[in-house]
């Protein structure tokens, strides 16, 4: 009994971070693959855990399951955080990249500031 209980922990946390992380709660991936990735991934992990003593109770062992659940949806929350935050960096570089550009080209003028300001810089120190 103990060892389901085990098996019952390992699975919990691993499918609710499975749930929440980027890669892997995006709607295009598929439902059963989730189910399976986090059965394959409790049966690598189940040998490296420390053997489980079990418990008689349910509400101890419904408390674990809980306890679980939640450590492994702060798991992916917080792998989702980090995602999100190189999302951000990536998007304020573009965002800065496309107002350089922008400055760089004048359409009033149809012309490329770049080249007046070279031809500018160059006069004054002639």
């Amino acid at each position: 009994m103990a060892q389901v209980q085990e098996g019952l922990l390992i699975l919990c946390r691993i499918a609710a971070f499975i749930a929440i992380s980027p890669v892997f709660s995006e709607k295009n991936f598929p439902q059963t693959a989730k189910v399976g990735l986090s059965g394959a991934l409790t049966l690598m992990a189940w040998p490296t855990v420390t053997h489980f003593t079990g418990t008689q109770s349910y509400l101890i062992f419904a408390l674990l399951v809980i306890k679980e659940v939640i450590f492994g949806l702060s798991m992916g929350y917080i792998t989702k955080l980090i995602f999100s935050a190189v999302m951000l960096a990536g998007s304020v570089i573009d965002f800065q990249i496309g107002f350089s550009a922008a400055q760089l080209y004048d359409p009033s003028f149809e012309s490329d500031r770049k080249s007046t300001r070279l031809n500018s810089s160059h006069k004054r120190s002639s």
